[in-house]
């Protein structure tokens, strides 16, 4: 007789399925660091443990869950059956953060499901049927996305589950393999840990040369500037090594940073720093990378950043700047290089090594005495025996023929190394035949004559090595464009019109023409670059492939900024961030080489530099990338349509915080805007982006419009609303959320903070949610319901840690308001124990917290500095938290009249800032003048109590109250 299944049969069956796969998806996620990975990773374990849980619309449960399953399981392949580490390429990582969003819609509904969910007290029925209708059409995608079929039976549930024992086992031998330090097919492992991948990997020191011969007396002469230094202490060495392309200078500095002697001098590693340069086109980029050596978060102020820690480093370091040329060489460069040098040199316990093509030393460094000279070839010997080094030279093979190649290269290093890897292949006789003819052929084509270099490239890239293998020159030529290298995950990420592009990779690092880097990213030296960026430049097809992968790259950030997996998303284009720039300059080359533009090319080019210089003002604190200037050039050659008008203007906007932009200049650029609107021509989606950034600079600016701001949201919400574009609209509810609330309309500002959390929830946006509810948490402190916004606050947290982003800068300053709270309530332990969690996160140099976290660690004068430069990019309304901070220091010191003249030199002659700034000013003075210790501060409790009742805010009543009772008692007690 047939038995029915029963929904808690489904129920049971899934339940347990979902606890195996969310193990296999944990193990993936702690070995892992791919986007959305630890964001799906945590929302399958929280589905899991919620199934026994659900009392209400089991049914419905039931097929959500089992078609997450279905997801889910399908999803564990592509990690572990692919050739990339477990990385996947972007157009996939799209598909799995639009899943990562609707587990979240399943996880609502299912928690909505629940009798004492928290979620079931805020859904309407009719708002639980969209929750629903949404987490329906996202599996639905899903299924689609990943080429899926959903389940219709408990046996396949039951064979989905053998299959799940069987991938987990599969995963763990996987995460073997990964620990092995070695690929599925024996291949060294590559990940992304490019310029910026991690303070930590950045500090690792090159390599020691395995082959280094004939330098002995170059490296003695620099010991000796060292031995000097140790009896005067005061003199640290300032060294330039010299010489022309491919002679061995780098080779020499990572020699002299592994020599014995430098050893003893710098024996911890935090006292030896090598930065490569090659790529720093600025000042800033040098400044930069030397930053990110030292372990500094991204600053506009890198160069000072950088001097603070070297000077704060008494025991003194060695600090080597690789290829330094590339920024100097520019003359529009030069002063502000040499003027970032001198900072360095000035710093007396800092031993400074440059190395710089050419034979001329920076000006501004007192360079040691007597100078280094500029590097000479090797000398015979020592080019015998570096050739003999590397090219297994038989008995049988002639001397003469060897000496024959040895007199092509010139001893010139590089060259040494790249004949001797063909000899080693091919034999001397060989090598010498190939040589006679190449070089008639590359005179012919016009070639520099004399430069044996070039011929010993050439000669190299014509060997059979390269010839079977013809697009690996191709591939060589890219690499030359990308000055960061690349990493052999990208290389299969970037999906290259190349056949068997690591068999390529393979054949570049064996003839030398190729190397990797202590990060593991394919490089090649500069010379190699000038030579094919020169004579043999990347075929476009190859530029495109990485420009495309690069553009998903920046398309993925842009859609997920600040949400659940930015970190690894960030983390990947900050390893490519000159590459990209690279990569587009060179498309406009394509571009104005052609007869016609092409339209279609300009709009993408134009597109990218918007999102990479939005990208690196964000997170690199780049002032502005290079080609952003040429923006205006590349609109008036589409005819200046309105949208891309709008887009720009949109950016000047969003880039004010960086680039000083006053009110004066905004109104013309408004009224433009304003005319692009009207035209009509402009998509739903780039009129929202307008208004949204439109709305932050009015509300942020220096001359505050307030009701401008307001408009601007207002519009966008009703556009977002009308078109359905969710993501800004919840954008905008939170905004005019968070200006209600700084206008200390606390009733108004809960009620758009819950929709916005409302719409969060339906559509799986726990980002938004956590930061709608840290609003509305805000509004509850303001009101007098502490015990509300404390369950918020932590609930908020715990949404931002299911996302991946505990310790980033939006928890952290949840955390703060959180003991902020604590500190309010006199729960002292707990305010203390989130400081100082706070302070983990947030301990890098560069840093600026505010409130008790703040008041703990800062002084006058760091404040005072933070204080000017917040009022000269217009955030004045952060300034006026720096003498919030400043006043209880100052009290804290035991000086209330100084704290007084502090609050009220803010406050006068007329108020600039928010609502609910100006109440914590009063609040501050009310309670100085409860003490009576400040006799001109008496009538404050009353102004705090005035105008907290204005306000309804019953916390400030509250304190007035007791304020204004301890101030008639002190004058009682005086009486």
């Amino acid at each position: 007789m047939f038995t029915p299944i029963t929904t808690e049969t489904r129920l049971s069956q899934v339940g347990t399925g979902l606890h195996g796969i969310s193990e296999t998806f944990q193990v993936l996620s702690q070995s892992l660091h791919t986007p959305f990975l630890a964001a799906i990773s945590l929302a399958a374990a929280a589905l899991a443990s919620s199934v026994q849980a659900i009392r209400q619309n089991r049914r419905d449960c039931a097929e959500l869950l089992e078609h997450t399953y279905v997801v889910l399981n399908a999803l564990v392949p592509l990690y572990v059956n692919t050739d990339t580490r477990g990385e996947l390429p972007p157009k996939i990582l799209s598909s799995m953060g639009q899943f990562a969003e609707t587990l979240h819609i399943v996880r609502n509904f299912v928690e909505a499901q629940q009798d004492t969910g928290r979620l079931r007290k805020i859904f309407r029925q009719g708002e639980m049927g969209s929750l629903l209708k949404h987490a329906k059409t996202g599996l639905q995608a899903a299924l689609e996305a990943f080429q899926v079929n959903a389940v219709h039976s408990m046996h396949q549930l039951a064979q989905m589950e053998n299959d799940t024992a069987e991938m987990h086992q599969s995963v763990l031998d996987f995460v073997a393999a990964l620990s092995d330090g070695t690929d599925f097919d024996g291949r060294a492992p590559s990940l992304f840990n490019g310029s910026f991948a991690s303070t930590r990997s950045l500090s690792l020191l090159p390599s020691k040369p395995k082959i280094f011969c004939g330098r002995e007396s170059e490296i003695n002469d620099i010991l000796r500037f060292f031995a000097s230094e140790s009896s005067v202490p005061s003199t640290a060495p300032r060294i330039a090594i010299l010489g022309p392309g491919g002679i061995g200078k780098t080779s020499l500095a990572k020699a002299v940073l592994h020599h014995a002697a430098i050893g003893l001098r710098y024996p911890k590693q935090v006292q030896r720093y090598f930065v490569a340069c090659d790529a720093a086109l600025t000042r800033a980029d040098v400044a930069e990378r030397v930053a990110s050596n030292l372990g500094l978060k991204p600053s506009k102020n890198a160069g000072q950043l950088v001097v603070k820690k070297l000077a704060s480093m008494t025991e003194g370091c060695l600090l080597v700047l690789d290829n330094l040329e590339t920024a100097w060489e520019a003359m529009e460069n030069r002063a502000e290089v040499e003027e970032f040098l001198g900072m360095l040199a000035g710093i007396e316990h800092v031993a400074l090594m440059v190395t710089m093509r050419g034979a001329e030393r920076p000006a501004g460094v007192q360079w040691s005495r007597p100078f280094l000279a500029p590097l000479s070839p090797l000398s015979q010997a020592a080019a015998r025996e570096m050739f003999s080094d590397i090219a297994d030279h038989s008995a049988d093979e002639n001397d003469e023929d060897l000496d024959k190649v040895l007199r092509l290269t010139d001893n010139v290093p590089l060259a040494i190394n790249l004949l001797a890897h063909l000899v080693d292949s091919e034999g001397c006789a060989t090598v010498l035949a190939r040589w006679e003819k190449e070089k008639t052929l590359l005179v012919s084509d016009g070639y520099d004559r004399g430069s044996n270099l070039n011929y010993s490239i050439q000669l190299s890239l014509s060997s059979p090595r390269i010839a079977a293998l013809p697009q690996a020159s191709h591939l060589l030529a890219l690499l030359a464009l990308l000055p960061d290298g690349i990493s052999d995950v990208e290389l299969s990420l970037m999906q290259l019109p190349v056949d068997d592009v690591l068999r390529c990779r393979t054949a570049l690092l064996r003839t030398a023409l190729a190397y990797t880097t202590e990060h593991n990213r394919l490089k090649v030296l500069v010379p190699i670059q000038e030579y094919m960026l020169r004579f043999e430049p990347p075929p476009n097809s190859l530029v495109r492939a990485a420009m495309r992968y690069y553009q998903h790259l920046l398309e993925l950030d842009s859609k997920y900024e600040g949400t659940t997996s930015s970190p690894a998303i960030v983390q990947r284009i900050q390893a490519n961030v000159h590459n990209m720039q690279r990569v587009l300059a060179h498309e406009l080359e394509t571009v104005d080489a052609a007869e016609a533009d092409d339209v279609e090319a300009l709009e993408k080019i134009v597109e990218m530099i918007h999102i990479l210089n939005n990208f690196s003002q964000v997170l690199l604190n780049v002032q502005q990338i290079p080609l952003f200037a040429r923006v205006p050039e590349l609109l008036e050659r589409l005819g200046h349509p309105p949208r891309w008008e709008l887009r720009y203007i949109a950016e000047l906007f969003n880039s004010s915080p960086h680039v000083q932009l006053g009110m004066g200049d905004a109104k013309p650029m408004i009224e433009k805007a304003a005319a692009m609107l009207a035209t009509g021509m402009v998509d739903p989606e780039m009129q929202c982006r307008y208004y949204a950034v439109l709305g932050n600079f009015l509300s942020a600016s220096g001359s505050r419009d307030s009701a401008g701001a307001y408009k601007a949201y207002e519009t966008g919400l009703a556009l977002s609303i009308e078109h359905q574009q969710y993501t800004r609209q919840m954008t905008f509810l939170r905004r005019l959320a968070f200006q209600r609330s700084q206008d200390g309309k606390y009733d108004a500002a809960r009620k758009l903070a819950r929709d916005a959390q409302m719409l969060a929830n339906v559509t799986g946006n726990i980002y938004r949610e956590a930061s709608a509810l840290g609003v509305e948490a805000l509004c509850c402190v303001a009101l007098g319901d502490l015990a509300a916004a404390g369950e918020m606050y932590a609930h908020a947290r715990m949404l931002y840690g299911l996302c991946g982003m505990t310790g980033s800068y939006a928890d952290c300053s949840l955390a703060h308001d959180q003991a902020e709270l604590f500190f309010a309530k006199s729960e002292y332990a707990d305010a203390v124990r989130v400081v100082i969690d706070i302070q983990h996160h947030m301990s890098l140099p560069g840093e600026l917290s505010t409130g008790i976290s703040g008041a703990l660690t800062l002084s006058i004068p760091v404040l005072d500095r933070a204080h000017a430069l917040l009022v000269k990019v217009g955030y004045l309304d952060t300034a006026k938290e720096c003498e919030l901070v400043q006043a209880q220091i100052l009290w804290t010191d035991g000086d209330p009249r100084a704290a007084y003249d502090v609050l009220i030199r803010a406050l006068r002659p007329k108020w600039s800032g928010s609502v609910e700034l100006r109440k914590r000013f009063v609040e501050k003075l009310s309670f100085l003048g409860s003490i009576g210790r400040v006799a001109v501060a008496d009538t404050w409790p009353a102004v705090f109590l005035v105008e907290s009742l204005q306000l309804k805010a019953k916390p400030g009543v509250y304190k007035a109250l007791r304020d204004l009772g301890a101030s008639l008692e002190s004058h009682w007690v005086l009486f």
